[in-house]
C-alpha cells in the first residue's frame, strides 16, 4: 500500500492493488452453465456487461450447478468486471439480480470498508487503470485477463469515503445524462425508421396530396455503365457496404484491400450507384456522396442515375427500407446462403411504387432529411457529454491535491 504525496490541504489519496481495495476475494464464475434453464439462476457472460444489467435477457443456468460455484454469487452494488473479449468493460448489479452468478469470462470485485463500490466502478475505467489491464492482456484473436493479473492491478482511492461518494455521484450524475442522451437516440431512430417505411412505400402521405402512385421499375431512373480505368488515372480505391456506404476503403480497413494495379477497377463519380452482387442480399449498396471520383473493384455493379437530385434521395432512403431488403433477396441467386449473386438486370427489374407529384417526394424527403439532421445534432452531443465526462474523470479520479469534497457534503457524512 502506497501513500501519495499530497500538500497540507489536499486530501490523501492511497494507491492499492484491486485485491487490497476489494471486500471480498476477486473470483470468476461457471465454468460450464449447461443448457439455458427459464427459471433458473441467471448468470452474467461477459457480452452483457459494459451496460446497465436487465434480469430478463440474460441466461440461466440451474440452482445444482449454481451451487457450485455459490462463492462467485454476486450481491447488489458488486461489480461485474468482464475478463475477456471486450475486457474491462463494467456493470453494476442491481438489486433484482442479487443471488445472480457469473461466468468464466467474467469477475466479481466487491466494495470494503476501504472503498466505495460506486467509486471504485469509475476507478477502474480511467486511462491508466485500462493502460494496464492491456499491457496485461493475454492472446491475439480474442484476448483476456487473468485474476492474477486483475488482482494486482493498482488504483488511486482517497481515503475520505465522502470524497469517494462525492466523486461517484459527480461522475453519476454525467452517466445519466448520457444515458438519457442515447436514450432519446434510439427513440428519435426507431421513430425515424417508422415513417420512413410508411412514407416511402404510401402507407402513410402527406396531407392536402392526392395524387395517385405509379409503378415503376428502377430501369427508369438507372442504367447500368462500366467504365475501367485503364489509364490508371484514378487512384481513390472505394468499398460499398451496408453499414457506412461507399466510402474510401482506408476509412473501413486498417490497410489496403485493392491490389496495386488499378486498371481493372471501375470509374464512379459522385451520384452514381454502386452495390456489390455477392452482398447485395444483406443490403450491400449505396450512392456515391463522399468523394467526387474514385475506383470500385470490377465485381461490383455500377448504374448512372437519370433522375434529379430530390428524387435521388428519395431512391437513397427507399434503398434502406424493409420492401427494398426484401427485393434484394429475392433476385439475389445462388446455393451459398451467404454468397448468392443479384445479376444487374434482375435489379432494375424490380418494381416500386413511386408519387407522381413531386411535391410529395419533395415533403417525404425533407421530412425525413430533417430528422437526420436532428438525430446527428443529438450524436455530436452525446459525444461532447462523453469528452467532457473524460476530463472530469481525469480530473477527479488522479489524486489531484485540488480535489475536494463539498462543504455540504463533508458535513452531510
Amino acid at each position: 500500500m502506497k501513500e501519495r504525496d499530497t500538500n497540507a490541504e489536499a486530501e490523501e489519496w492511497l494507491e492499492l492493488s484491486l485485491e487490497q481495495a476489494c471486500g471480498k476475494p476477486i473470483v470468476y464464475g461457471i465454468v460450464q452453465a449447461g443448457p439455458n434453464c427459464p427459471g433458473g439462476v441467471p448468470y452474467i457472460r461477459s457480452t452483457d456487461v459494459g451496460q446497465p444489467l436487465d434480469a430478463a435477457s440474460l441466461l440461466r443456468t440451474t440452482p445444482e450447478i449454481a451451487e457450485k460455484y455459490r462463492r462467485s454469487t454476486v450481491s447488489a452494488g458488486d461489480i461485474v468486471f468482464s475478463l475477456r473479449g471486450n475486457i474491462g468493460e463494467m456493470s453494476i448489479v442491481p438489486a433484482e439480480l442479487e443471488g445472480a452468478n457469473l461466468t468464466q469470462g467474467t469477475a466479481r470485485i466487491s466494495s470494503s470498508s476501504v472503498v466505495l463500490g460506486e467509486f471504485l466502478f469509475y476507478a477502474l475505467q480511467t486511462e491508466a487503470v485500462q493502460r494496464s489491464l492491456y499491457s496485461v492482456a493475454k492472446g491475439s484473436a480474442l484476448q483476456e485477463v487473468t485474476l492474477n493479473d486483475l488482482r494486482l492491478i493498482s488504483v488511486l482511492i482517497p481515503q475520505s469515503r465522502i470524497l469517494q461518494r462525492y466523486i461517484a455521484e459527480a461522475l453519476g450524475n454525467w452517466d445519466r445524462a448520457i444515458q438519457l442522451l442515447e436514450s432519446s437516440i434510439k427513440q428519435r431512430a426507431r421513430l425515424r425508421w417508422g415513417f420512413m417505411q410508411k412514407l416511402l412505400t404510401g402507407k402513410r402521405r402527406p396531407q392536402a396530396l392526392g395524387a395517385k402512385w405509379s409503378t415503376i421499375t428502377l430501369a427508369e431512373f438507372f442504367e447500368e455503365f462500366s467504365e475501367p480505368n485503364r489509364d490508371r488515372r484514378v487512384q481513390l480505391p472505394l468499398s460499398c457496404s451496408k453499414l457506412y456506404g461507399v466510402i474510401p476503403q482506408a476509412e473501413r480497413f486498417e490497410k489496403r484491400m485493392a491490389s496495386a494495379d488499378l486498371s481493372r477497377y471501375q470509374v464512379v463519380r459522385r451520384n452514381n450507384l454502386v452495390y456489390d452482387p455477392m452482398l447485395l442480399w444483406d443490403a450491400s449498396i449505396g450512392f456515391v456522396e463522399t468523394v467526387d471520383e474514385g475506383v470500385i473493384s470490377p465485381a461490383y455493379n455500377c448504374f448512372r442515375f437519370k433522375g434529379d437530385a430530390m428524387e435521388r434521395s428519395w431512391f437513397r432512403y427507399l434503398f434502406q427500407t424493409h420492401y427494398m431488403k426484401h427485393q434484394y433477396k429475392v433476385i439475389s441467386q445462388g446455393t451459398n446462403t451467404r454468397r448468392k449473386k443479384a445479376p444487374a438486370g434482375a435489379f432494375l427489374g424490380i418494381t416500386i411504387e413511386m408519387p407522381t407529384d413531386a411535391r410529395e417526394i419533395k415533403q417525404v424527403v425533407a421530412f425525413l432529411e430533417k430528422a437526420d439532421r436532428e438525430i446527428a445534432l443529438l450524436k455530436k452531443l452525446l459525444a461532447a457529454y462523453r469528452q467532457q465526462k473524460k476530463g472530469l474523470m481525469q480530473q477527479l479520479l488522479t489524486g489531484k491535491p485540488c480535489v475536494h469534497a463539498p462543504l455540504t457534503s463533508r458535513a452531510a457524512g
